[in-house]
């Protein structure tokens, strides 16, 4: 039987009343050749303490000496640096491998010579109680091949359990690693192993217990955090497609009601980028895309020889992307101009002004009657 090293990746913050499972459950693998990277993001709390407790030689410790935030794919470098295993799993220091975890996704992996695995998830809270509930029955059904999983990524969903996530390391060195971003370097990573032709398969049976609780960066108390950064990181995302090298082929096959795609012929691969930009630029939903994509159409009609041989091919020039921008601005501004908010924005907007006026009205009242009281 082959039985190659995997290495488990977690990196913790000040997470005191979780990582103890976290270890445990990597500790209680049936599958034996593992070793366990921990990653001390300059912890306040006794993690760190937690975490060194454990004498298995197995498990290796890197302290930073410098918090850097929420993890993303800076951690990820990081541990890639100190793995030794043919295969990466990370683990988030608040989840729990199931027993049999590693033995699956390995299996999984070696017998559909797989590049990327997600295992299923089953949700527990706080107090690890099962929800009743897992990842591919309640949140997102599988779905059909690569090219699947690409189309809902490029429409910015991400159908993929991060928990249940099982890699070739030889893969995920070969992709660029956006340490800027947060919420979307997981989408980014998994859209550039497939683009890259990596391949995808799925494990049915729940691999992780994945925790739900008001502390993640993902959870609706961040809610605002997560608006902010939403914007930026969506620009970032969607130039891991836009500057993707497609073939002709893989094209027509992610964008199959495309006109512009089915054009192509085997001689037009220069072209494959304008089709990508074009579609992401006239066809979709969110701004930021639609933003970053027309910058992408400005710089490949910059060049004289493409702008040429688009203008043959799809009658399209300068002229009708300068016609888009005046027709359908994008307004990145935090407030809408008066002239297209609408209706309701408007009156949003009244009544924030009102409710202002009453605030400070009654602060007013306050702020007489405790002169009053004190003379």
């Amino acid at each position: 039987m082959n039985t190659p090293l995997v290495t488990v990746i977690t990196s913790y913050y000040n997470d005191q009343a979780f990582l103890k499972d976290a270890i445990d459950s990597v500790l209680a693998q049936t599958y034996k050749n593992w070793e366990l990277i921990l990653i001390n993001h300059a912890s306040t709390d006794n993690s760190r303490d937690i975490a060194h407790s454990y004498k298995d030689a197995r498990i290796k410790h890197i302290d930073l000496h410098q918090n850097y935030g929420a993890t993303g794919n800076f951690l990820v470098q990081t541990g890639l640096k100190n793995a030794n295993g043919e295969f990466i799993k990370f683990l988030s220091a608040d989840d729990i491998l199931k027993p049999n975890a590693l033995n699956i996704l390995l299996q999984a992996a070696l017998t559909n010579q797989a590049d990327l695995v997600f295992g299923n998830l089953e949700f527990i809270d706080i107090q690890k109680n099962l929800l009743g509930k897992n990842w591919f029955e309640h949140h997102y059904p599988i779905l059909g091949d690569e090219i699947a999983y690409l189309q809902v990524l490029l429409q910015g969903i991400n159908p993929l359990p991060f928990p249940g996530n099982f890699i070739r390391k030889n893969v995920i060195e070969q992709i660029h690693l956006d340490c800027s971003i947060i919420l979307n370097a997981d989408m980014c990573n998994w859209a550039e192993i497939l683009l890259n032709g990596g391949k995808l398969c799925f494990v049915k049976e729940p691999a992780v217990l994945y925790r739900l609780h008001s502390g993640q960066m993902c959870s609706v108390h961040a809610y605002d955090n997560i608006i902010k950064r939403s914007a930026f990181e969506a620009v970032r995302f969607i130039k891991v497609f836009l500057q993707s090298s497609l073939s002709v082929n893989k094209i027509k096959e992610l964008l199959p009601l495309d006109p512009y795609a089915q054009l192509l012929t085997e001689t037009d691969s220069l072209l494959v980028p304008f089709v990508l930009a074009h579609h992401v630029a006239y066809h979709t939903k969110n701004i930021f895309y639609r933003w970053s994509a027309r910058l992408a159409l400005a710089d490949i009609l910059d060049n004289p020889i493409l702008r040429a041989a688009i203008e043959q091919k799809f009658s399209f020039s300068i002229k009708n992307i300068r016609q888009e921008i005046t027709e359908n601005p994008i307004y990145l501004s935090h407030n809408p101009p008066i002239r297209e908010a609408s209706f309701s924005t408007l009156g949003y907007y009244f009544f924030r002004k009102l409710f202002s006026i009453i605030l400070l009205r009654d602060y007013r009242h306050k702020k007489q009657f405790s002169k009053k009281k004190v003379v």
